[in-house]
């Protein structure tokens, strides 16, 4: 499986005074991948163009680098990808797949709405890979 990632961006490009309420030793802490090592996830929340999604990618080719598996996908991808693989009767597999993956990014999750049953695939693939291996999640919702 191949990383996905739309564009190439690194932590080393990212602009920290765009974004001065982002603490940069923060990021940079978690550009060292121990969340991956500790199997722990990270959560980017913030409205839309705010760097979400480059963090997001930059953490990704970090990881790629280091030779962690790592899947970049947007949320609406990866439920349509659990959906199709339900119906064809292979949701099983597909969800061990993700599950082997060292760093699983699932970007934009909130900005379309989900039924209830792609938001229990999502709950059931997210609960398979707790502890398991790492998620990075970007969403323009907070925890409100």
């Amino acid at each position: 499986m191949k990383a996905k990632f739309p564009f190439i961006k690194s932590i080393e490009e990212f602009d920290f005074n765009f974004q001065p309420g982002l603490k940069e030793k923060e990021v940079i802490g978690l550009s060292s991948l121990e969340f991956i090592e500790q199997k722990g996830n990270v959560i980017l929340l913030g409205p839309p163009g705010v760097g979400k999604t480059h963090l997001s990618i930059g953490f990704g080719i970090k990881a790629c680098k280091a030779r962690y598996r790592v899947l970049f996908t947007t949320t609406q991808s990866l439920i349509e990808d659990l959906m199709l693989s339900k119906r064809d009767g292979s949701l099983t597999d597909k969800l061990m797949d993700y599950s082997r993956l060292n760093l699983l990014i699932i970007d934009e999750l909130g900005y379309m709405p989900i039924t209830k049953e792609k938001a229990n695939l999502l709950f059931r693939l997210i609960s398979l890979c707790y502890e398991k291996g790492s998620i990075i999640i970007t969403s323009n919702y907070n925890f409100d």
